[in-house]
């Protein structure tokens, strides 16, 4: 059984759901492929290994649009619940269980279970294979919601939860230079030309001023913030780098705030 790291934020679906069915819900969502046997057994949430930022298409990638239930329980012992359950051809099941306190997705093959005959030949609930393989979420509480509109607003609120812009920032420490200050004071016209091919690599020069893409804080009205950055497509994702010798240089501003003000704040 494979487990996806949590994640919460039911803010994107609680109107919908008051004014719809009075609950609240959450996902989360991480393409795997493929579905590795493993015995029945309860959500062990020390087990959520997989990066969770790659799990956010997971409803819209194999839910939407193929047969699949979507239950509810707009209260029970775990507050607001709603999960979601479909059977792929091959016989793998997702299941995508969401709560205020995270989301989980679990693939579980259905060779694994011990069905009875009369259920393979009268049809496997759901609701039981919820009991065999989630036995700690309150299944009694849960009801069918076929709500129309439900699955189109699970699709929007992971579309509104996917990040597709990133902010990097570079410095380049001279001869002799070891500490970040001293990176950070580095003026424009001290760059090497080996650190300009390697952010020309990175990325391309992109004017400022008017720039209409993704600026991460950078003034694209002023030049406040310098008149050019480096900037990159990759793979769907808006990549800008913060690049300190063309942000503004201080020479009265040992700390160089401006700078920090940008590279103190970037992912990486």
């Amino acid at each position: 059984m494979t487990v996806a790291a949590p994640h919460s934020d039911f803010r994107y679906l609680s109107t919908y759901f008051v004014k719809r069915i009075s609950s609240t819900c959450n996902t989360t969502s991480q393409e795997q492929k493929g579905c590795s046997p493993s015995g029945s057994r309860p959500i062990d949430r020390s087990m959520l290994l997989q990066d969770r930022e790659c799990d956010l298409e997971f409803y819209q990638t194999y839910f939407r649009d193929k047969n699949h239930f979507n239950y509810v329980a707009a209260t029970s012992a775990q507050g607001p619940i709603v999960v979601s359950v479909v059977v792929d051809p091959i016989g793998c099941i997702r299941i995508l269980i969401r709560t205020t306190t995270g989301s989980d997705r679990i693939e579980h093959p259905m060779s694994a279970l011990n069905i009875p005959w009369f259920k393979r030949v009268f049809g496997v609930p759901c609701l039981w294979i919820l009991e065999q393989i989630c036995p700690a979420i309150p299944i009694s509480a849960l009801e069918l919601c076929q709500h129309s509109e439900l699955p189109q607003e699970l699709v929007r609120m992971e579309e509104r939860q996917i990040i597709r812009s990133h902010k990097f920032g570079i410095y380049q420490l001279l001869p002799g230079q070891t500490l970040e200050r001293q990176g950070l004071a580095n003026p424009c016209d001290s760059c090497t030309p080996d650190f300009l091919d390697f952010v020309n690599w990175l990325g391309e020069p992109i004017r400022l001023r008017g720039w209409k893409g993704y600026r991460a804080g950078l003034d694209v009205s002023g030049d406040t913030t310098g008149e050019t950055s480096i900037f990159t497509h990759w793979n769907g994702y808006q990549v800008m780098f913060h690049c300190a010798p063309f942000i503004p240089f201080n020479p009265n501003d040992r700390q160089q705030v401006e700078r920090r003000r940008f590279i103190g704040n970037d992912i990486v």
